[in-house]
């Protein structure tokens, strides 16, 4: 029986807690690949340069990029990354972890919320299907191609998008938003 996405714990530590190895299946996914901008292979080198860069946009104010880890396994990695004048909530897990991916979200939002931001862009490849709920909570939905690829582009408001159907605040209590 498959459990579900709320019974699985998620934790967020920093990318180099996992070796430049054990990332190389995720991102040389083609499940993982098709929704992202071409680009050749990772090798164990071409992962330790991106692993160099993701830390130093980790080291930016108001940025934060981490690994996902779903019950203990590496699924992928997140981050609130600098978007010209904006931040960019960033998300890539293996296909195995979809499921999970809007509680990842709620955490990036919760981070986003303690970083002071106001908006936040949420970037989608063409080959992703709408999404209803980002439609629900965004200020402006944009499209725009870059780097040879088409993508659409939801402005979100971070609190409005972490309060529940009652107007309040989510607390975090299902969020683990730790992680530096």
């Amino acid at each position: 029986m498959t459990r579900r996405s709320c019974d699985r714990h998620i934790d967020y530590p920093d990318l180099t807690s996992q070796s430049p190895g054990s990332w190389l299946p995720i991102l040389n996914s083609p499940a993982v690949r098709r929704h992202l901008i071409e680009h050749p292979r990772f090798d164990r080198s071409a992962v330790r340069r991106w692993l160099r860069h993701k830390q130093g946009i980790d080291a930016l104010p108001g940025c934060r990029v981490r690994a996902v880890r779903v019950d203990g396994h590496l699924a992928g990695w997140c981050g609130i990354q600098p978007d010209g004048a904006d931040y960019e909530l960033a998300l890539v897990l293996d296909a195995a972890w979809w499921g999970v991916g809007r509680r990842v979200y709620q955490a990036l939002l919760t981070w986003a919320m303690t970083f002071g931001h106001a908006t936040v862009l949420v970037r989608l490849h063409q080959s992703r299907r709408p999404s209803t709920w980002l439609l629900q909570l965004a200020l402006s939905v944009e499209s725009h191609d870059h780097m040879g690829s088409h993508f659409v582009t939801y402005r979100i408001p971070v609190p409005r998008a972490l309060e529940d159907s009652t107007g309040r605040y989510r607390s975090g209590s299902r969020i683990q938003a730790g992680g530096g």
